[in-house]
């Protein structure tokens, strides 16, 4: 078709076969075989050149409306190539309420040309399965896998806390013992690893003695914090968290309990995604950032002894 067209638009053979960089005997062959495949003749030739028969001057509209559409197919899939090799998709444990999203997407926009990012609420639970599946590039976890090919490519570890009411007397004290907390009704997240359940109770409060009574179990850790201010719960939650709090919340740090786990980056054992070479290093950071805040707020909210 672009023979076709370059032939009808220089009324000549050798004009258009000079501007295809084509020989005139190798352009010659190929309007033939159009022709041929048409059954049509399309150019009537002449000493000076040729000139357009009737099929060909109907034929010529419609040949350059499929030119440009093929050079805008092709365009798409220059550029969705390009995407592609600059995409990362996210699945999000949806209880997660570390603002991590914002500042990766900066890091991996600034690193990378035309970089695109799809995020999906998926919990941790189902988080490997949609990693073998290929339904997902990296996942962001509350409960970390035990998977041969999907590996932890880095965690936030932090300081376990207990969230209560500003105004229960306990909130003075500069840190808190599980012990305390003995007949206090307990609020968790639905994902949320170091709070006892039903037959798996965790090993902290099986050395403290007592297995908690978790009366509200929620979606998010929003929701935790607002059933916290309202005094109707108590929760354990990371330091980070100490960042924003509602004002009617207190965070105070538990004494001889092992960090927590607040969050886990998964990846597939084996991806040639090229941007996850750049994922690691920059939620590395992050977290070292969020846990230095985190810290840096439970010291200032420490009230004085």
């Amino acid at each position: 078709m672009r023979y076709f067209a370059a032939v009808a638009e220089a009324g000549s053979l050798s004009v258009a076969a000079e501007s295809l960089f084509i020989a005139q005997p190798a352009l010659s062959k190929q309007i033939r075989q159009l022709e041929e495949e048409l059954g049509v003749l399309l150019f009537a030739r002449h000493a000076r050149g040729v000139v357009l028969t009737a099929a060909g001057k109907a034929l010529l509209p419609e040949v350059r409306v499929q030119l440009a559409s093929m050079g805008r197919l092709a365009d798409v899939a220059r550029r969705a190539r390009s995407v592609e090799k600059h995409r990362l998709r996210v699945g999000m444990a949806p209880s997660l309420a570390v603002p991590v999203l914002p500042e990766l997407a900066a890091r991996l926009q600034a690193q990378y040309t035309d970089f695109d990012m799809d995020v999906r609420d998926i919990p941790s639970t189902e988080q490997t399965e949609a990693l073998l599946a290929d339904e997902i590039d990296i996942g962001m976890a509350c409960l970390l896998p035990r998977h041969s090919a999907v590996s932890v490519a880095c965690k936030l570890d932090d300081t376990l806390c207990v969230a209560l009411r500003r105004q229960d007397p306990r909130a003075r004290e500069e840190s808190l013992a599980l012990q305390q907390f003995v007949e206090d009704r307990f609020a968790g997240f639905t994902e949320q690893s170091w709070l006892a359940r039903g037959d798996r109770p965790d090993p902290a409060f099986a050395e403290a003695g007592f297995q908690p009574y978790v009366h509200y179990e929620v979606a998010t850790v929003h929701r935790v914090l607002d059933l916290v201010a309202a005094g109707l719960a108590v929760a354990l939650l990371p330091s980070i968290l100490a960042v924003h709090l509602p004002k009617e919340v207190a965070l105070r740090p538990l004494r001889n309990l092992p960090r927590c786990n607040a969050m886990g980056v998964l990846r597939r054992r084996a991806d040639a995604n090229p941007v996850l070479d750049s994922v690691e290093p920059a939620m590395r950071e992050i977290f070292g950032r969020l846990q230095r805040a985190g810290e840096h707020a439970l010291r200032d909210a420490t009230p004085a002894l």
